[in-house]
């Protein structure tokens, strides 16, 4: 159950900044969250979602969320909810969001989405990386910046988590062989790419309808890095409709063999399911391992 003393930090926070007449009628729990706590705010003036986690669980969780939601909303490329506030109250930590009530999804519901995505990823830098670091789902994710697309991926991206597996034993010495070898082909395997503003957690949990039917990211793990990475995260667990990829292709065209490269770039998010999930992931990993290095 939602706090009182969050209740209150909450509605301090609204009265000061959004409505001072405004009360919280009702406190709805909402299912589906893995790692937070989440709850529907009803009040007069609409609805709010609020997400809750122990402060020192997770430090800075949702304050880098927050930052990461207002990245992508300053692109004026894609939906996301509204953020408004992040903060703490006792040992709690939270966010507050606009709630989105969904719909049924719009006709165009897969073209726009294509558009938006691909507008987000003509959001250029000139390093990978981001100016601090955030998480991918619960893991800390590290954003140290780049001018080497390769350096930033193993040293970012692959070698902080191989470790972490290997000290847990997920992993063993003939695995570490492997992504040795893998490091130094990376350059003959992913062709370069200028960094891409990249939404980082794009799988189909992330992907939601607003109100108009139309698409909604959340929960993002933003950084600057190789665009197929968002490609290859929207087809880990099922993929999206052919439609989706066309769309993107016509209008943001990927390198040839791009579908080849999906296994590489679906790498990092393996790696995240292994030191949260297990050795069950680890024997997805292995195979891809082999499929580039043998």
């Amino acid at each position: 159950m939602l706090s009182p003393s969050i209740k209150e930090a909450v509605k301090e926070w609204l009265h000061y900044n959004i409505d001072p007449e405004l009360e919280i009628t009702g406190i709805l729990p909402l299912s589906g969250g893995s790692i937070n706590d989440a709850y529907r705010l009803k009040a007069t003036n609409g609805d709010y979602f609020i997400k809750i986690n122990k402060a020192l669980r997770f430090p800075g969780m949702f304050e880098t969320e927050l930052e990461g939601l207002k990245l992508l909303d300053s692109t004026e490329t894609v939906y996301v909810p509204k953020v408004y506030y992040s903060g703490s109250s006792g040992e709690y930590a939270f966010i507050l969001l606009n709630y989105e009530i969904q719909a049924t999804p719009s006709a165009d519901y897969w073209t726009i989405f294509a558009q938006e995505l691909a507008s987000l990823h003509k959001v250029h830098n000139d390093q990978f990386g981001l100016g601090y670091d955030n998480y991918i789902g619960s893991l800390h994710q590290s954003n140290k910046k780049s001018a080497d697309l390769y350096e930033f991926m193993v040293l970012n991206r692959f070698q902080p988590l191989v470790r972490s597996a290997r000290d847990n034993r997920l992993f063993n010495r003939e695995d570490l062989v492997f992504f040795d070898v893998l490091y130094k082909k990376l350059p003959s395997l992913i062709p370069y790419e200028e960094p891409s503003l990249l939404h980082g957690d794009l799988w189909s949990g992330n992907l939601i309808m607003n109100s108009k039917g139309n698409p909604c990211l959340i929960d993002p793990a933003v950084y600057y890095g190789h665009r197929e990475t968002d490609i290859a995260m929207t087809k880990l667990f099922g993929g999206f409709p052919a439609k989706f990829y066309h769309s993107y292709n016509s209008i943001f065209p990927m390198e040839s063999g791009w579908e080849d490269r999906i296994r590489i770039h679906q790498l990092y998010p393996l790696l995240v399911h292994v030191n949260l999930f297990g050795e069950s992931y680890s024997y997805d990993v292995r195979r891809i391992l082999k499929y580039y290095t043998v």
